[in-house]
């Protein structure tokens, strides 16, 4: 899960930012309403109006509950399928997420896959199945010129699975999934592709699925990385007890659907990005 949007902009609609903001105007309200100027003097109630609707919204973001909720609308939109079931394609396609760096005091870095590392595993199932003949991986930067491409990381690994290097696909330092699916579209086309697994969180499928159907490819997405438990979830109290793993979630939601919202009113280019263009 990215605690840090790559789109700067999805930080001003997400709850924690509204919810702080509506209470930092509701202060400034408040206090000028104790100096008696005459602004605050016309709407008294104003303040503590907006004080309680910024609380209200944190506290609601940050309960299982509306986490839960907002997860299983991105979710059930793709119900799981087995790699080893799923229909013969030309390609998987592995997006990347979850992958890490750690810097060591002497200055080593070592790269680990954390969160989202079930992508990787569905894809190597689904090849390993022979679901298809080719693997292709996504990824962007992990923020140091030194280290390779997340791309490049997650093919050492799957070829350290017993993939063959022939049959890897990989892309450049991608910033957004947009960028990532036009790379990774260009260099399938070239190999004759034309139906492709989606291997990728449940709750970013139906933005990548979107993506890559725009650039002409038949797409059977492999869901996995559930935030949710699906049909068994239920509602227990405990689900209104605010938590701070929930309001991650809720935001992670969040930012996909303002992520498929900018996709259906100023859909991406299907080009790929001057700075990857051979």
């Amino acid at each position: 899960m990215n605690l840090i949007p790559t789109r700067w902009y999805t930080i001003l609609f997400m709850p924690s930012s509204v919810s702080l903001l509506l209470m930092a105007i509701g202060l400034v309200l408040l206090w000028r309403q104790m100096r008696r100027t005459p602004a605050a003097s016309r709407t008294p109630r104003l303040g503590p109006t907006m004080i309680t609707a910024g609380f209200t919204l944190l506290y609601l973001a940050s309960t299982p509950l509306v986490a839960v909720w907002l997860s299983w609308s991105l979710e059930r939109q793709t119900p799981y399928l087995d790699p080893e079931r799923a229909p013969k394609a030309d390609a998987i396609v592995v997006l990347g997420g979850g992958q890490q760096v750690y810097m060591a005091e002497d200055g080593s870095a070592h790269l680990f896959i954390r969160l989202a590392a079930d992508r990787l595993e569905m894809g190597l199932r689904a090849y390993k199945a022979g679901r298809a003949p080719l693997l292709a991986v996504g990824g962007g930067d992990f923020g140091l010129p030194s280290l390779p491409s997340i791309s490049s990381f997650l093919a050492d690994t799957a070829a350290e699975r017993g993939v063959p290097r022939e049959a890897l696909i990989t892309c450049d330092r991608a910033l957004y999934t947009s960028d990532e699916s036009a790379m990774l579209a260009r260099t399938l086309r070239q190999r004759g592709v034309s139906h492709v697994l989606l291997c990728t969180s449940a709750s970013h499928v139906p933005r990548a699925r979107l993506l890559l159907e725009r650039h002409g490819f038949r797409v059977t997405p492999l869901p996995c990385d559930f935030e949710t438990r699906g049909a068994v979830e239920r509602f227990t109290p405990l689900m209104l007890i605010p938590r701070g793993a929930a309001l991650a979630q809720t935001e992670n939601g969040v930012k996909e659907w303002i992520g498929l919202l900018r996709e259906w009113i100023a859909p991406s280019s299907t080009e790929v990005p001057a700075a990857v263009q051979p």
